[in-house]
């Protein structure tokens, strides 16, 4: 699975999870994080594995392994126009778009700070109040924005509010994760959902009485002027904001903190467990549990090695091709395989140890996987598997 689709798909998933355990509940605090989590976590999960010693599974053969001599695959680099590496031009259309998407928020943070600097200020020691500005009511950073000469308390208290939880910055740190990760959709939806997150925790500190506090809201909806990166003391829907403060703390924040802990734990480790367990079956390397408990490893040297009863640099030579891909990108490099002639002479359960590129990887494998059945190794009269390792170099000339 593509890494970009990995990140789609955990997003979805722990957006599923905002939407069942703390949508529209007066836990201000947990979603704000957990929206800032579900932008941030997507983007590392798929890094994550298990350690090394859980990953191992029971041997496969016996406890010898063979190195063969090493294969060449040799090529000439391609031409220029040759082949065309298209990965090139995809990387610079996304950085493209992504610087775009930076400038045009560079362009509005520019814009804001041209209309404070053009603007008289009056320093409150904890925010700096911008009036007759135009643009408001509304706050970023310390500053707060009020179109005309009268600055309500009110309105004042709630932009304190958000001055005072730094929400300013969750704003800024979402929008350059969109723009570094546009292709995931849905952190336009998380951003929309903080914003109205901010709203909530802000109109919960404000000390009017609600009936007061709503009128004043519906009051100053029609009469706003705001720049996008800017927190407008008026953000759609006004009817979830009224509804959201009339709603009294019923909610147990130990219990559901408890709740949602042991959701996000289960899902991070069930994920970590089939990414680790995917790579491995990628690679080859799945355990085989019955092959496993029949065949006892073997120590130390045996009395008949597996043998090749067809000359192996030649199908090796006639079947190894150098991939246009990696050859167009200049890739080169060795790749060690590693592979058991079971007890019946069969190729089976090949393993890359070592590669420079993954298209490498894949040629070598499929080439491992066509060699015709071995004569099987014994020892003590009885057929036995044994690992070899079969290095092929990969050079362009």
């Amino acid at each position: 699975m593509s890494y970009l689709l990995q990140v789609y798909l955990y997003t979805a998933i722990m957006i599923l999870i905002y939407q069942v355990s703390l949508k529209d509940k007066p836990l201000h605090g947990f979603s704000r994080y957990y929206l800032i989590a579900s932008a941030v976590l997507p983007l590392l999960i798929p890094f994550l594995r298990l350690p090394e010693f859980a990953q191992k599974s029971l041997p496969l053969a016996a406890g010898i392994e063979i190195g063969l001599q090493e294969m060449i695959v040799k090529a000439t680099p391609p031409t220029i126009g040759q082949v065309p590496d298209l990965s090139k031009w995809l990387w610079l259309g996304y950085c493209i778009v992504a610087s775009c998407i930076i400038a045009l928020n560079v362009r509005n943070i520019v814009k804001l700070l041209g209309l404070v600097r053009n603007n008289k200020k009056i320093d409150h020691g904890n925010y700096i109040l911008i009036t007759d500005c135009g643009f408001g009511p509304g706050s970023f950073g310390r500053y707060v924005l009020i179109p005309g000469t009268e600055a309500d308390p009110v309105i004042i208290e709630h932009e304190l509010a958000h001055i005072q939880h730094r929400h300013t910055y969750d704003i800024l740190f979402v929008n350059l994760l969109q723009a570094l990760c546009w292709p995931n959709l849905l952190l336009l939806w998380i951003r929309k959902e903080l914003q109205a997150v901010h709203e909530f925790q802000a109109d919960s500190n404000v000390t009017a009485s609600k009936e007061a506090y709503s009128h004043l809201m519906l009051s100053t909806v029609f009469n706003t002027n705001c720049l996008p990166v800017m927190h407008s003391f008026i953000i759609h829907p006004i009817k979830r904001r009224i509804v959201m403060l009339q709603k009294r703390e019923k909610t147990n924040p130990v219990k559901t903190a408890l709740i949602l802990g042991s959701t996000i734990c289960l899902f991070l480790s069930t994920a970590v467990v089939l990414q680790s367990y995917g790579q491995n079956a990628r690679k080859g390397n799945k355990a085989a549990g019955k092959t496993a408990q029949e065949d006892k490893p073997v120590e130390g040297k045996i009395d008949q090695m597996p043998e090749c009863k067809y000359d192996l640099p030649k199908f090796l030579g006639d079947n190894v091709k150098y991939p246009d891909s990696a050859r167009a990108k200049g890739i080169e490099g060795k790749v060690i395989v590693r592979f058991v002639v079971n007890k019946t002479g069969k190729i089976i359960d090949p393993v890359i140890l070592r590669s420079p590129d993954t298209t490498l990887s894949t040629e070598a494998l499929r080439v491992v996987n066509m060699m015709p059945p071995w004569v099987p190794g014994k020892n003590k009269g009885k057929k036995v598997p044994v690992y070899f390792m079969l290095p092929i170099s990969f050079k362009l000339q």
